[in-house]
């Protein structure tokens, strides 16, 4: 286990509260709610961004949560953690990155929803209580290229953080990222601190693992030989993504995941992570930020934590170490209810501070106005 820093909040204190929240949620059953996910929303000023929404229809939204996806997967994965978060009027929103997910014409269908004429025709497999609002688009809409652009993505994630900040101007605003998607999240707290209340980075892509497997030294010479060449990553994913055989598999197992990536692709990958330690430096002190890692990450170097916590100059972070676990902590329908905890009380906890701030901002301009006329 790591840390003791005074700037930190006390890891005794986060685990009291999740502790708290899973024995409140064990006596008092499964919630209610009804959580409907809409795989096709209208967002202000946007139509050409591949999103999911996931609300509680029943409860008046307190705060908004864009959460970014990592390599090969695409939003649909957060869908676990995002019927939880809604149920507690968190809006969540997640995009595809350009080349993953519904951007590939050639992945049409996945347990998370499929692809039908340019229809989104979802697949319900636990009940109306968790439903998911089907609705038309044109088909262009749909399809597109599976060219990965991590500069488009990015566009992408800066015009989303200003759409839902427009349409959702009252409430506070937090992204969340895992693994590559960390990384875009750091990025994008660098550069929009005004629009981003605070983050949430799961298995921070910040350093990756030096061991090399013969199948790697293969597949890095053939990079070299021939930088066009598709890889098939699926050895990669069943031996990498999670301690869990099962979280593997079910990634394996849905199609809107990326089984093939290219060379280039790959190379591209990997300097997009080497340059994601200089953000941190960037991220406002009073920006609160949420760290988990699990110190049995095979994808990526788990000590790439400790060089983030040492770049960081956010008075309010706090870190959790979940012992033994691996690289997806987030992004599977199998998340642990203990990591669920952790992300849901600590964005409870940080909201409402943030809704009081932005209250008072409010009336502040509000009485300032005034005063001008």
């Amino acid at each position: 286990m790591y840390l003791s820093r005074k700037r930190f909040l006390s890891e005794t204190k986060l685990a009291i509260a999740t502790l708290v929240g899973l024995t409140i949620s064990t006596l008092a059953g499964p919630a209610s709610a009804e959580v409907v996910r809409n795989d096709n929303p209208q967002i202000e000023g946007l139509s050409e961004i591949r999103v999911r929404e996931w609300r509680d229809t029943d409860i008046k939204p307190k705060a908004v949560a864009i959460a970014v996806h990592g390599l090969v997967l695409h939003g649909g994965v957060y869908d676990k953690l995002a019927r939880e978060l809604a149920s507690r009027g968190i809006v969540v929103i997640a995009p595809d990155l350009r080349g993953y997910g519904r951007w590939c014409p050639e992945l049409k269908d996945s347990q998370y929803g499929k692809l039908d004429n340019a229809t989104v025709t979802p697949v319900v497999t636990d009940g109306s209580k968790n439903a998911i609002q089907s609705s038309e688009g044109e088909s262009s809409n749909l399809t597109s290229s599976g060219k990965i652009s991590y500069e488009e993505s990015y566009s992408d994630l800066k015009e989303l953080v200003k759409g839902v900040r427009s349409q959702y101007s009252s409430l506070p605003l937090y992204v969340i990222g895992e693994s590559l998607g960390a990384g875009m999240t750091l990025h994008l707290a660098s550069d929009m601190p005004q629009s981003i209340d605070g983050i949430v980075l799961s298995s921070p892509a910040i350093k990756r693992r030096n061991y090399m497997e013969p199948r790697m030294v293969m597949d890095l010479t053939a990079m070299m030989l021939s930088p066009s060449k598709t890889v098939n990553v699926s050895p990669y994913i069943k031996r990498f993504a999670s301690e869990d055989p099962l979280v593997a598999e079910t990634a394996l197992q849905d199609p809107l995941v990326r089984k093939k990536l290219k060379m280039t692709d790959l190379l591209k990958t990997s300097l997009l992570i080497r340059g994601n330690i200089k953000f941190a430096s960037k991220i406002p002190a009073e920006m609160p930020v949420l760290i988990i890692q699990g110190d049995n990450d095979r994808m990526l170097n788990a000590n790439g934590v400790v060089s983030l916590i040492g770049q960081l100059k956010s008075r309010d972070q706090t870190v959790r170490w979940f012992p033994g676990k691996g690289h997806l902590l987030l992004e599977t329908p199998h998340i642990m209810p203990e990591t669920i905890q952790t992300v849901s009380v600590w964005l409870t906890n940080h909201l409402e501070e943030a809704s009081r701030t932005k209250e008072t901002t409010m009336r502040d301009a509000e009485t300032s106005f005034a005063g001008m006329n």
